[in-house]
Parts: structure tokens; C-alpha cells; sequence
């Protein structure tokens, strides 16, 4: 079982799009149910499930099953209503998926992780990757 979080994002669909293509069993994670959209394209509505990646107690609950975990969440909020993360939410699903025994374990983002730019939006990704 591939669990994705940030599933609804254009990075976390394509990675859905492609587990599905390999037949891999997913579950798609997103924040809330305002997430869903676009997603509810590849996959049934009943099939999208909620966590918070703020909050580990509520990652740990979308785990179950699980052998290979995918965050695809990222650090910045792409325009009005998007998510916008904590900076321990990527550290979140790393201790939740290890304290499950996941051991496959892979975090992406599309925003350069720099400490030292001048961009906020490149300084919140760094907290969140690291």
C-alpha cells in the first residue's frame, strides 16, 4: 500500500496517475475535504482520505496497511485556499510512517529548499525538508 500525502497537489495527482498505471494499491491523502478537487478525477471520492500533516496523531491514523509512504505536501500556499504547513508537518509523517515500521520513505517538493535565500517561500521549504 503507497500512501500519498499531498495527493491533490499537480505533483501528488501525477504520482497517483502513476501508481495507479502500475497497479499499485494507493491511498491518496489531503488536508480536508476542500482538497479533493481535481483529484476526484483519478480516483472515487470514497477512496480520498484526510490527515493534517501539522498534526502526527492524525497522519499516523492514514497509515495503516501501509508499506511505502510519498509526501508530496509542500511549504508554501499556491493561491487562495491552498494549504499552508507547519514547518514540522514534512517531520510529522517521517516519525509517524517510521513509528509504523514504514521504511520507504520519500518527501518531494517543488520549491527550492534554500536557508539562506532571500525568498520566504525558499526558507519555509527548507524548514519543511529538513
Amino acid at each position: 500500500m503507497l500512501v500519498i500525502f499531498g495527493a491533490n497537489g499537480r505533483m501528488g495527482r501525477a504520482l497517483v496517475s502513476e501508481a495507479l498505471r502500475q497497479n499499485w494499491p494507493v491511498r491518496a491523502v489531503v488536508r480536508d475535504d476542500r482538497d479533493g478537487r481535481g483529484l476526484d478525477q483519478l480516483i472515487d471520492v470514497s477512496q480520498i482520505s484526510y490527515a493534517d500533516a501539522d498534526h502526527e496523531e492524525a497522519v499516523s491514523a492514514v497509515l495503516y496497511g501501509a508499506t511505502h509512504v510519498i509526501s508530496a505536501i509542500n511549504a508554501r500556499a499556491a493561491g487562495h485556499g491552498s494549504p499552508r504547513y507547519a514547518n514540522e508537518a514534512g517531520a510529522n509523517i517521517v516519525r509517524a510512517a517510521t513509528a509504523a515500521g514504514i521504511e520507504n520513505i520519500v518527501h518531494f517538493s517543488v520549491v527550492g529548499s534554500f536557508r539562506w535565500s532571500p525568498n520566504p517561500l525558499n526558507r519555509r521549504s527548507f524548514r519543511l525538508d529538513r
